[in-house]
């Protein structure tokens, strides 16, 4: 049951993908791809968490995937669920459905519907990186693309002169001088890594 961890992260990616092959004007194709995307995330937060309650709470851990590894060192892909990630999961499986289902009706006949969804597809992804990271690679990972989607939606009015600059500060001061809340997450992971010799929350 704990390699199912990856429906988190696998739906919303899989639905992001998929709404990248239809044109702007394919409102319908996209809304139910979302919609897709939607009710499987709630449907799986809440059956995952009445598992996990049911067979005693225990904190899982699931190694998806190892990109590198050495002797003192292992990149990998590590997923963790526990209480925390329980109520992260579906509170913000209820925020992505309610954000979703208001931007259908909000976003009809925008230019920008298909680029809006196919963002809001791919924070989504990022959320459940972050919520279900395993390990400090897997946290930076959610961390960075949550990032980009930021500043993607802050720019989304791309044509107008306030949110370009919006989004243009957001990058300026975040990302450019003194990116310090990835300079803090990467200092607190060579720290963690090289005390305890594993980046793993477990």
């Amino acid at each position: 049951m704990d390699q199912l961890l990856i429906l988190f992260i696998a739906i919303p990616m899989l639905a992001f993908f998929a709404t990248l092959l239809w044109q702007n004007k394919s409102e319908k194709a996209i809304g139910k791809i979302v919609r897709f995307a939607k009710v499987s995330n709630i449907l799986i937060a809440l059956s995952f968490f009445v598992w996990w309650l049911i067979n005693g709470l225990d904190p899982i851990s699931h190694k998806v995937a190892t990109l590198y590894e050495t002797d003192h060192f292992v990149f990998a892909i590590q997923l963790y669920y526990d209480e925390v990630t329980a109520v992260f999961s579906i509170v913000g499986a209820f925020l992505f459905f309610l954000v979703a289902t208001f931007s259908k009706y909000y976003m009809h006949r925008d230019e920008g519907y298909k680029r809006f969804f196919n963002t809001i597809l791919l924070f989504a992804t990022a959320y459940n990186f972050i919520i279900l990271a395993g390990n400090f690679e897997t946290l930076f990972i959610g961390w960075e693309i949550k990032g980009i989607c930021s500043f993607i939606l802050i720019a989304f009015y791309r044509n107008r002169y306030l949110p370009v600059k919006n989004a243009l500060m957001f990058f300026q001061k975040s990302l450019i001088p003194t990116p310090a809340p990835s300079n803090a997450l990467t200092k607190s992971e060579s720290t963690y890594s090289l005390r305890l010799g594993r980046g793993n929350f477990a």
